[in-house]
């Protein structure tokens, strides 16, 4: 938007060169119903920006008692003509209230004023631009007026009935009631629209009545400000305190459902939405839910001040959360449907950086799918989520219908259940849909597919994780299901998943579906046959599916299983964790020293980076990152390569071990001569730390060893 502060030669210059017959390139209006007499009276300066924060010039406008209205030009915030024209009214006349010499008052104090339950005051706009306008709407009476005493004789305060509407279709209503003490507050002294003119030849209503059910009602219409929208990005804080135009943090939206709906009225101007720490929920209905426009970015885990995305800290997660808890937190039968909406989105669409958190999808047809996002055609991107506790049907977190192309990139699910299918994910696309560097963790099916269940789909899965998911038919992991159903498993890491009522406790495939996998590692996958790991439990499906395995770990096989395919226990760091409670938070399926996953995949058989796990923008790559964010290839030097490619070889399964670099004697992550100097020093006085070759002894042959290492810079 032109804001006032450039000079009215540019702008006049710029006017002169348009096309738009004599329309200025930005319509912003301040309008002040003024009538003009009292102390004090007259219309605001310039540099009041009110509630809205919009300074510049205000167009003082008399009101009207007649029928018939009267048509008044209007100028823009510079001062300029715009070809914008007003006509306004009131029914009941105006009223002058006690002046005073501040711009509040000015703006406050005169106003078109309504009397009995049949007035209004109204004020419509032609031959605006076409675009997304906020409109701010000042409805307040004076202290003196703004309450009377009810037939009970309490005082009651009237009330403003606010409403903006296109060319006669209702664009919203709002309220204002109370009494305007000298600052503005919503809901008291205005309300706040987010209106779409998508045609030069609309006109756009704003409409003040007072309460229909009392004889002796009031209302006023004190003002109106105009403000095209041209910001391609929206912020939003819960904890903002400024003027809530959503154009930085100091004034940031405190309502997401506020800023999704300007970004859905803006036809495509709103590009991102930045949103700050907290906890935000979609409203106070199941049915309601935060529906992403098509090509939206939505941001999450802000702290507040950031400039730049890059700066968002996920060392401990995201932090903004998306919640469906609606009302009693104990009782989720008054949970959201769906916590997140994305229907008839194009690939640009994302979600990145949010907590999606007990959505319930238990009603009917869709709203029994996707209690943490829902999306029918879906193609999307979701990042750096996490998707905690949520119940479906179908899909206890993510359900992906017909059409949907869908992308999760670093993105945790945990314990949400599905009372048919698929406790994490659902997907019935007949497209394809991905996951890179994900965590699946305790997630359950009633039936088939405990973390995904992926139906006449093409599914792919990079560098993920799948631990202590159960179902209780087939696949207490993935369950892959369908004529065309195909699938591809890289370097991911399956832990105690359990078919407990059936088979497959890794992977399941029914009905002429077909898995392949690469580098990857199954142990201690159950099904309800037996009490011990076998190979059918690991993966496997009926007569009629296809199952390849390569250069993998898996429980019960053997040397002759598939090519280069180990039957050895892979050597995690700690399968069960300290709590020795396999399946939860703490297992720990990194490669220890020594294990057979270190450095004996197959780099052939390595993903590239296509759904840019590092934000690098470059899909071309190798996967650059394990589950952890560290080198996805790393050399350990202690153990011989057993593996295919040019070293360094990439580790079997989701993490890649990082051996310690021996040379970087103070471990402060390089090796320069300050190393060398530590060394020497820990060295001259037989420190323990100095016995280098873990000999028991400190002696020349430690120097020698260090120099190695140092001289190989590690």
């Amino acid at each position: 938007m032109i804001r006032a502060s450039f000079s009215s030669a540019f702008l006049v210059a710029s006017l002169a060169g348009s096309a738009l017959s004599g329309q200025a390139l930005a319509q912003s209006f301040n309008i002040d119903f003024n009538v003009a007499s009292g102390s004090g009276a007259g219309a605001p300066t310039s540099t009041f920006g009110a509630a809205s924060g919009q300074t510049g010039t205000w167009n003082a406008v008399t009101p009207v008692s007649t029928v018939g209205g009267a048509t008044q030009a209007l100028t823009n915030t510079a001062g300029l003509g715009t070809g914008a024209l007003m006509t306004h009214t009131a029914t009941s006349g105006s009223a002058t209230g006690a002046h005073g010499t501040s711009d509040f008052s000015r703006l406050m104090a005169d106003y078109a004023e309504v009397f009995g339950n049949n007035g209004q005051a109204w004020a419509e706009f032609t031959n605006l631009q076409t675009g997304v306008y906020r409109v701010w709407v000042y409805a307040s009476l004076p202290p003196a007026d703004a309450t009377y005493l009810d037939s009970f004789n309490f005082v009651t305060p009237h009330t403003n009935n606010l409403s903006v509407s296109v060319n006669n279709v209702v664009q919203g209503f709002q309220t204002t009631q109370g009494v305007a003490a000298g600052a503005f507050q919503r809901g008291l002294t205005h309300g706040v629209f987010n209106v779409a003119i998508t045609s030069a030849a609309q006109a756009m209503r704003v409409l003040v009545l007072p309460d229909s059910t009392y004889f002796a009602a009031r209302s006023a219409l004190n003002g109106i400000q105009l403000e095209r929208w041209t910001s391609p990005r929206i912020y939003v804080d819960w904890s903002a305190t400024g003027a809530a135009t959503g154009r930085d943090w100091t004034n940031a939206m405190t309502s997401l459902q506020e800023a999704l709906d300007l970004a859905t009225k803006s036809n495509g101007v709103v590009q991102e939405i930045w949103v700050a720490d907290g906890t935000y929920k979609p409203g106070n209905s199941r049915s309601q839910s935060f529906v992403i426009p098509s090509g939206v970015k939505l941001y999450g885990s802000f702290s507040g001040g950031e400039s730049s995305i890059n700066e968002r800290d996920f060392s401990n997660g995201p932090r903004t959360t998306l919640s469906g808890a609606l009302g009693n937190p104990a009782d989720d039968s008054d949970d959201s449907y769906h916590v997140v909406e994305a229907s008839n989105t194009n690939s640009s669409t994302r979600l990145d950086g949010f907590i999606i958190y007990e959505g319930d999808a238990t009603g009917t047809g869709d709203d029994a799918r996707g209690a943490g996002l829902f999306g029918i055609n879906a193609d999307l991107t979701v990042a750096n989520c996490s998707f905690n506790y949520n119940k479906a049907s179908e899909g206890g977190a993510v359900y992906l219908g017909a059409g949907s192309s869908a992308r999760f990139v670093k993105t945790r699910f945990l314990r949400n259940v599905a009372t048919q299918f698929g406790g994490g994910v659902r997907n019935v696309s007949e497209l394809s849909i991905g996951f890179a560097n994900c965590t699946f963790q305790e997630n359950e099916a009633e039936f088939n597919g405990g973390a995904i269940n992926s139906t006449g789909s093409f599914l792919i899965v990079h560098n993920s994780v799948f631990k202590g998911n159960t179902a209780s038919q087939f696949g207490g992991a993935v369950y892959v299901f369908g004529s065309g159903a195909d699938s591809i498993f890289r370097n991911c890491s399956f832990s105690f998943n359990r078919g407990v009522g059936g088979t497959y406790g890794g992977i399941g495939l029914g009905s002429a579906a077909s898995a392949t996998v690469h580098n990857s590692v199954f142990w201690t996958n159950l099904d309800a046959n037996t009490g011990t790991s076998t190979l059918q439990e690991q993966i496997g499906g009926p007569t009629g599916t296809t199952v390849s395995v390569s250069d993998s770990i898996l429980e019960g096989a053997t040397i002759l299983f598939g090519t280069r395919n180990l039957g050895v226990n892979p050597g995690f760091v700690d399968q069960f964790g300290p709590n020795n409670i396999a399946g939860d938070f703490d297992d720990d399926l990194r490669p220890a020293p020594g294990s057979p996953m270190i450095d004996s995949g197959n780099n052939a058989s390595m993903p590239t980076d296509q759904y840019d796990v590092d934000f690098d923008g470059n899909t071309g790559e190798l996967l650059p990152l394990d589950l952890l964010d560290q080198d996805r290839r790393r050399d350990d030097p202690l153990k011989a390569d057993t593996g295919l490619g040019t070293a360094p070889i990439v580790d079997r399964g989701a993490y890649e071990f990082q051996p310690q670099c021996r040379a970087d004697f103070n471990n402060d992550g390089q090796v320069d001569f300050f190393d060398y100097l530590d060394f020497a020093q820990a060295y001259s006085t037989e420190d323990p730390t100095a016995d280098f070759n873990t000999d028991g002894q400190v002696d020349f042959f430690d120097y020698l060893d260090f120099a190695q290492a140092y001289d190989a810079g590690c």
